[in-house]
């Protein structure tokens, strides 16, 4: 599910051996639920979402989603840290944030993945850093929850279209 501030875009997969398109579509959203990538009005959002849900619930596969959140509310960094243990990567990203990005870590929300090397000699390792403010992925979990569809994951927009067509190496 991708929200933007005119639309809703959904798309839905049926996964039984190759992917197949099942279902998507558009939905307008009226002019002032969003604004910036911000939900201005959450219950409107909700109600939209929810009457699509309830017209498509048959032709859903699930009621699980995966959705997109604001490009312009976002802070993606690249950091180097030093090698440590991959177990200890999440305590050493916590740490780089506060350098990295101009928000209080604890205002935020953030995800990381570390950068496989293509050559295995560096002395550090590369960490993608994704976050949002908490304000923004908070309010898009509660419209999505209130429209009776489950949000397992939000993400950047860009970067789940990188994860989608990029083959896994």
């Amino acid at each position: 599910v991708d929200i933007s501030d005119r639309a809703i875009k959904y798309v839905a997969l049926r996964v039984r051996g190759a992917p197949d398109i099942e279902l998507f579509g558009e939905i307008p959203i009226p002019e002032g639920i969003m604004s910036g990538g911000e939900i201005k009005d959450e219950t409107a959002l909700g109600a939209t979402l929810a009457s699509w849900f309830r017209r498509e619930q048959k032709r859903l596969p699930s009621r699980y989603v995966a959705a997109s959140l604001p490009e312009e509310k976002a802070f993606l960094r690249i950091i180097q840290l030093p090698k440590v243990k991959r177990d200890e990567v999440g305590d050493a990203v916590r740490w780089e944030i506060e350098a990295n990005i101009p928000l209080p870590k604890e205002e935020l929300s953030y995800g990381y993945e570390i950068i496989e090397p293509i050559e295995d000699s560096l002395d550090h390792f590369d960490v993608m850093v994704t976050a949002f403010p908490r304000t923004i992925v908070e309010s898009y979990a509660r419209a999505l929850t209130r429209s009776g569809l489950v949000p397992t994951a939000l993400e950047l927009e860009s970067q789940a279209i990188v994860r989608s067509v990029a083959p896994r190496i």
